[in-house]
């Protein structure tokens, strides 16, 4: 269903993916029990920053609208990972 989302959110969620990929690692802010919240907003800021420098008419940069879109996908992509990470851990045990 990813591919129905409209361009601004396939964007963010291509950007949000690819900053997903970098902090997957144990002991990263992914996998924490109660992870920081204005950590995991300032990623949201850094993937909104990308997209307004690669598409500034599309992405302005102090708008509060995409900054929160940002910040579900983010969360979203977030607890899919934690959970396949967790399903994951438990095969080996």
């Amino acid at each position: 269903l990813k591919y129905l989302y409209p361009n601004i959110c396939s964007q963010l969620r291509e950007l949000t993916e690819e900053e997903c990929d970098q902090l997957e690692y144990d002991g990263s802010i992914m996998f924490d029990t109660y992870p920081d919240k204005t950590a995991l907003q300032q990623i949201a800021r850094k993937i909104v920053k990308k997209c307004s420098q690669d598409d500034p008419d599309s992405f302005p940069a102090d708008n509060s609208h995409i900054r929160e879109m940002a910040e579900i996908i983010l969360y979203n992509e977030i607890l899919f990972r934690r959970n396949r990470y967790r399903n994951r851990k438990r095969l080996y045990f």
